[in-house]
């Protein structure tokens, strides 16, 4: 029952979603159409933008033009150019009387004194000239200028000057000034101007506003939107998306007004520009939902038919016995033929099961034994980077794999070991296998890892070599052994210190290196006293313990880089590097010292005493072997026991001096 709800559930579902894919290419083709009319609608709404900011900007610029064409027939007339001040004063006055825009007119020199100011009689009482950079400008360029908005004394309202040179003998001497209240350009770029939505701004060069459309009494002074500054910048007259300062988000094209003295923005807001778009997904989404139920009640109806038709298909499928095919109810050509089918298929998947399961048994044994061989496998491409890695030889090298796929296996070895890959990684290429490589891999906690690997080259079916197929058999062990046999065969069993062999070889590449440094170097030769007496009179085993107490007192009293050896019976060596002769004799008393208080006590009570005595031999320029100066300290030894034993003997080219 639970299968057939399921099934019943599921085929709806299709049926369902069938419906509603139907439904896609009349949704494409409106979302194309809507898409078209906003993108027209769009253009259009920008077009107007663009024609109301010019509109706008000439507008304005009419304004400044007209009160700089009159400015400048005021600085030409006869007064002006005669420096009739007072006469030119009285031209002004009456200009103004015409020019109901203009508020004042003024004249000022080059020291930015005020020569007379329109709104006083003529020489009144001094006025302060406002907004003094403007003034500058006009007299470092000889061009009309017009200003930002500020406040005079005289006059609480914001206004700007626009102001014209006025040449006399062809310079510019004086600065004829019209100063303009900003109402002039609110009147112009008030809200009433554009539709609902749209705002208009004037600003400065500087970017501050002068007038504004919505709410100037909360804008005007202040630094216009970042859009606002990104497009006077740009001066392209483009639109451009933004915000303006309410927040709104909008585009907006900007220009500039008198020659970039100024610039005019007009915005408008998203929520207009998108309007025809917002509304024809409405109208979309409203014939959509009354599609889409039409089309659901549909699909509900022919599923519950397809699932009476799936219940018969069900009821023959699940039964483990044979039964008769539905003889009735059956209405799908379809369906017959899986009835047909069905008996057969039962048989093949039964097969396919008991096949598969054998595979993945198959590949599990397989695959447990390439993971967990007692050896490590791996798999690098023809550049030597890895593809594959068994744990084996992840677990040795404490990596995760997916940290070494992709890498080159040469990261994981040491320099020397990298060396001879890079050496022999071509030679595979070409002959396709290898045997027995030794390399050392750095394991991922700093520790080496010597290895033998064994490899064969993978083909593809052209004939290329795809990639490469390695055993690595790790070589630790026997390296542990070779280097235990190697100290072995250095070492006296009796004391722990080298033998001849070690000694001859340590002290040969000592002896190399104080030549090829012109450094001293200094040999001993010890022999222990009457050594053979001890051996007759207390046996081997007292003996042996003298050999031992001689070795303790040696190294007690040597340096880390000095190098002690027993040569063979009671005979023993040592190595002084950067020791000088006279250092030399120096070591040496010290030892025949320390090595004379050591004593074996044996079982009676009896003290056995020891005593050494010392040959002492320096390296000479011509000394090339070790022997050469181990044979000189041998005869000043020898001078020592005939001298009477238990003291030191130098060795010098003419006589032996103890």
């Amino acid at each position: 029952m639970y299968l057939l709800t399921r099934n019943r559930v599921a085929l709806r579902r299709w049926l369902f979603y069938l419906a509603g894919v139907s439904m896609l290419p009349v949704l494409v083709f409106s979302a194309h159409v809507v898409l078209e009319y906003q993108r027209s609608s769009r253009e259009a709404i920008l077009a107007d933008l663009v024609d109301r900011t010019r509109s706008r900007a000439v507008e304005v610029e009419r304004v400044l033009q007209a009160t700089t064409q009159s400015l400048a027939a005021l600085a030409e007339s006869g007064a002006a150019q005669a420096g009739d001040w007072r006469e030119l004063h009285a031209h002004a006055r009456r200009f103004i009387d015409r020019e109901r825009s203009l508020q004042a007119v003024t004249l000022v020199d080059r020291e930015g004194r005020l020569v007379f100011f329109s709104g006083a009689p003529y020489g009144a009482g001094a006025f302060a000239v406002g907004d003094t950079p403007s003034v500058d400008v006009v007299f470092q360029t000889g061009r009309p200028h017009v200003s930002t908005a500020f406040h005079r004394p005289v006059c609480p309202t914001p206004v700007v000057a626009v102001s014209v040179p006025l040449r006399v003998d062809g310079e510019a001497r004086y600065v004829l000034r019209g100063i303009l209240r900003t109402a002039t350009f609110d009147a112009l770029l008030s809200a009433k101007s554009v539709p609902e939505g749209w705002v208009v701004g004037l600003a400065d060069s500087q970017g501050v506003l002068i007038s504004r459309s919505l709410n100037p009494e909360s804008f005007v002074g202040r630094s216009v939107a970042p859009v606002f500054l990104e497009s006077m910048r740009r001066g392209d007259g483009r639109p451009s998306a933004g915000q303006t300062l309410d927040g709104v988000a909008s585009t907006s094209v900007v220009l500039p007004v008198f020659g970039g003295n100024w610039y005019l923005g007009v915005g408008v807001a998203d929520t207009v520009l998108n309007a025809p778009l917002a509304a024809s997904i409405r109208h979309i989404a409203l014939l959509a939902a009354v599609w889409l139920a039409l089309a659901m009640a549909l699909a509900h109806r022919h599923s519950n038919f397809l699932i009476r038709q799936v219940r018969l298909l069900v009821a023959f499928a699940t039964t483990d016995v044979a039964v008769s095919r539905p003889k009735e109810g059956l209405r799908i050509q379809e369906f017959e033929t899986v009835l047909d089918g069905i008996e057969h298929t039962r048989h093949r998947t039964r097969q396919a099961l008991t096949e598969k399961a054998d595979a993945i048994e198959q590949r599990e044994q397989v695959f447990d034994l390439y993971e967990r061989a007692p050896c490590g496998y791996h798999s690098l491409d023809r550049q030597g980077h890895v593809l594959r890695m068994n744990e084996t030889q992840l677990r040795w090298l404490g990596y995760r794999l997916e940290e070494l796929v992709g890498h080159p296996y040469t990261d994981l070895l040491t320099d020397a070991s990298r060396a001879r890959f890079a050496a022999a990684f071509p030679v595979f290429l070409v002959k396709g296998h290898v045997d027995n490589l030794e390399f050392e891999l750095v394991c991922q906690n700093g520790s080496l890892l010597p290895v033998a690997v064994s490899g064969s080259a993978i083909y593809d079916a052209e004939g290329n070599m795809v990639a490469t197929r390695s055993t690595v058999f790790d070589l630790s062990e026997r390296k542990r052994l070779e280097a235990q046999l190697e100290q072995l065969a250095r070492t006296d069993p009796l004391t722990g210190l080298g033998n001849r062999r070690d000694f001859e070889e340590r002290a040969l590449h000592e002896l190399q290196r104080a030549r090829r440094l012109d450094r001293p170097l200094a040999v001993l030769m010890l022999d222990v006293d009457r050594f053979k007496q001890v051996n007759d009179l207390h046996g081997h085993a007292v003996g042996d313990q003298v050999l031992q107490g001689v070795a303790q007192a040696c190294r007690a009293q040597l340096r880390d880089i000095d190098l002690l050896a027993r040569l063979g019976g009671e005979e023993f060596a040592v190595l002084l590097p950067e020791t000088w002769q006279t250092e030399a004799v120096d070591v040496a008393e010290r030892l025949r010292a320390s090595i004379a208080t050591q004593a074996v006590t044996l079982p009676s009570g009896l003290m056995v005493p020891c005593t050494v005595s010392i040959g002492v031999a320096s390296r000479e320029t011509a000394d090339d072997v070790v022997a050469t100066i181990l044979s000189r300290a041998d005869q000043a030894l020898y001078a020592a026991k005939r001298a009477g034993r238990n003291r030191v003997m130098v060795f010098e080219p003419a006589d032996i001096v103890g």
